[in-house]
Order: structure tokens, then C-alpha cells, then sequence
């Protein structure tokens, strides 16, 4: 199972700065930077939902699942 993050993605296409998206989920922006680089240890729910949100999106606008084939 391969998960990707693509926050920065949608972040652009909403015209929202990492600074805003931090601001407005409540959460710092080198974990915004960590998350679009797809470098973050973990993510809670609760900070998935806040993004989601913020960006006014799915959670597929923050995270696709590709499985295995």
C-alpha cells in the first residue's frame, strides 16, 4: 500500500500560503513543509480533518491510497 500526500497540491490550486493553511488549522508550518514534502512520522486524524477544513476539501485532497497491484 503506497500513501501519498498532496497537500501542496491543493493548497496551490486553492491559493492558500503555508503560513495561512498553518494559521487556519491551528498547526505549525515546518509541519506543513514536513507534510508536503511527504517527510511527516505520522498524522492524526485531527489534523487531517483540520486541513480538510481549511482547504474545504475530501480527504483526497490531502492524501491518495494507491494499492498494490
Amino acid at each position: 500500500m503506497t500513501v501519498i500526500i498532496v497537500l501542496k497540491e491543493t493548497r496551490q490550486a486553492k491559493g492558500i500560503s503555508r503560513q495561512e493553511l498553518a494559521d487556519r488549522a491551528e498547526i505549525s508550518v515546518s509541519y506543513v513543509e514536513k507534510l508536503e514534502q511527504n517527510k511527516p512520522q505520522r498524522v492524526s486524524f485531527d489534523i487531517l480533518d483540520r486541513l480538510c477544513n481549511v482547504l474545504e476539501c475530501g480527504i483526497d485532497g490531502v492524501i491518495k491510497h494507491f494499492p498494490n497491484v
